[in-house]
């Protein structure tokens, strides 16, 4: 008898524990959470990245440290005047980059046109290795800035597809997944805010389009995971 009444208890238990609702995987607030999660790490990629430029450009780890933050500022610089030339941006790099170099260039009195041409050296030379080394991160996030048409057009067409997987996944009555989630949360991360950073801090004159393009599709993959693997009763 007493077998039978634990037997029993133990059914209910079990059956009280399936009957509990599924964890909570993605909603409105998540979505905004994410929002506000995003833009501070985003703000935080930029400045990592600023000190990470100058450390390395310092210490002399690539050619002499002053001279190779010079010869990579003139190479981004030169991919300005391709670009711009070419028309290949729908928002000119070109424009959003000058209009924050002069403004800082102005903010330091600064000549930029005599600061690139000059040969620095002692004290001054670490200076002009931070100035730089921002400069260049600049141009990368005009770069950026430039991209978002693209962006915009690649995540929307991504997150429509996800809509229509969502809508499949309502009818068939597929649970949500927290783990599921979770995953298609770091398929946006880890492009967004890894590979960005690479782009942002790695000291190399390689035309930002061989960064962007790959962040734009991989970001625009794990939109589309978010948006299948959204709460499906919201």
């Amino acid at each position: 008898m007493a077998e039978q009444k634990k037997d029993k208890s133990a059914n209910d238990k079990k059956k009280s524990s399936d009957e509990k609702p599924l964890p909570y995987s993605g909603g409105v607030l998540t979505i905004i959470g994410l929002a506000f999660t995003f833009t501070f790490r985003i703000l935080m990629i930029i400045f990592i990245a600023i000190a990470i430029e100058v450390v390395l450009t310092a210490l002399g780890l690539y050619d002499d440290g002053v001279n190779h933050a010079q010869k990579l500022l003139l190479h981004y610089y030169q991919f300005l005047i391709d670009d711009h030339s070419s028309k290949k941006y729908v928002i000119d790099p070109l424009n959003n980059a000058l209009d924050i170099i002069n403004y800082l260039s102005s903010l330091l009195s600064i000549n930029l046109q005599d600061s690139v041409t000059k040969v620095h050296t002692g004290f001054i030379a670490y200076m002009y290795v931070i100035y730089f080394s921002v400069c260049v991160v600049l141009i990368k996030l005009s770069y950026v800035v430039s991209s978002l048409p693209l962006f915009a057009l690649v995540w929307i067409c991504m997150i429509m597809d996800g809509f229509v997987q969502r809508t499949k996944r309502k009818y068939i009555g597929t649970p949500d997944s927290v783990y599921k989630w979770t995953i298609s949360v770091h398929m946006i991360g880890v492009p967004l805010f890894g590979i960005m950073l690479l782009f942002l801090v790695l000291p190399f004159s390689i035309h930002p389009a061989f960064w962007l393009l790959p962040i734009t599709f991989l970001c625009g993959l794990g939109w589309r995971a978010v948006t299948i693997n959204f709460n499906k009763f919201v």
